[in-house]
């Protein structure tokens, strides 16, 4: 992540593993975006398992960052800072992805393909 991720830079600055969590998270969810363009592209069933597999492996990244994360936290004890930025990025982007999860239940109900309904 690069200092110009509001998230990364908050939560390198408060020292936080679930601000960091999610950031990555925000990046995965780029990356699923990413690759329901690509399945919609091509209407052919193979790709759209293939797009699943590929959101899910994502997310399985993503909770193998939260185990490690939860594991060295308890082991060092270690406790993040308040981080006000971090509090408003967070904030906003949940707003955000609400109005977006709303737009991509309706896309997806009306175009049919998996990728667009799972994980709204």
């Amino acid at each position: 992540m690069t200092s110009a991720d509001p998230a990364a830079a908050a939560a390198l600055q408060a020292g936080s593993p679930a601000l960091a969590g999610f950031g990555l998270d925000s990046l995965i969810e780029i990356f699923a975006s990413r690759v329901v363009v690509w399945q919609l592209k091509g209407v052919h069933t193979d790709r759209e398992a293939r797009a699943m597999r590929l959101i899910g492996a994502g997310f399985m990244l993503l909770v193998a960052y939260l185990i490690i994360q939860l594991i060295v936290v308890f082991a060092t004890g270690g406790r993040p800072a308040v981080s006000t930025s971090g509090i408003i990025w967070t904030a906003m982007t949940f707003l955000v992805m609400l109005a977006l999860a709303r737009g991509k239940i309706r896309t997806g109900q009306a175009l049919g393909p998996r990728t667009l309904i799972i994980g709204s």
